[in-house]
């Protein structure tokens, strides 16, 4: 799942039909890397997307 799409709403739908795990693709927690790699996510997004999941009842994994 890329994690700069991923806000509340789509996590709760996807709880309700049955999501219990989701891989994320986190790519770097440093922002220099991301901006370096022109990704779209920045490293506060991935800190709070990564809360929404957690709150979801949802269990991730991270791939970097």
């Amino acid at each position: 799942m890329r994690i700069d799409k991923l806000d509340p709403e789509l996590l709760g739908l996807m709880r309700r039909s049955g999501c219990y795990l989701m891989a994320l693709g986190i790519e770097s927690a440093s922002q220099r890397i991301l901006d370096i790699g022109q990704r779209s996510s920045t490293s506060a997004w991935c800190g709070r997307a990564l809360g929404w999941v957690n709150e979801s009842g949802i269990e991730a994994w991270g791939f970097s």
